[in-house]
């Protein structure tokens, strides 16, 4: 996950010219995406088991950072690049306690 944070760090500083400011507020994506991640974890473990979780987390995951390879330098691309860092952040939550929960059985 870190490692993917920093690639995007250096696609959005030069590649599309963010400010630093800019990249806080598009990473604060992340923090905001985490909550609600956090909300739907148990409910999502509860009813898809945990397999499925994960495997549709890891989805998520991949389209938010693959879709940042989309973003282009525009007036709409701050907010673009907040949503799809957004998507990343709804998936820190789910897997931990999944995991837990795995080697327990």
């Amino acid at each position: 996950m870190l490692f993917g944070s920093n690639v995007a760090l250096l696609f959005m500083s030069r590649d599309l010219g963010f400010e630093p400011v800019t990249i806080g507020t598009v990473l604060s994506g992340l923090g905001i995406g985490g909550l609600i991640g956090a909300a739907v974890a148990g409910p999502l473990t509860k009813s898809l088991g945990p397999g499925l979780t994960i495997a549709g987390s890891l989805a998520i995951w991949a389209l938010g950072f693959g879709g940042l390879a989309l973003v282009y330098e525009s007036a709409s691309a701050p907010l673009a690049a907040a949503v799809l860092m957004g998507l990343v952040g709804t998936i820190n939550p789910i897997p931990a306690p999944m995991f837990r929960r795995c080697a327990r059985r």
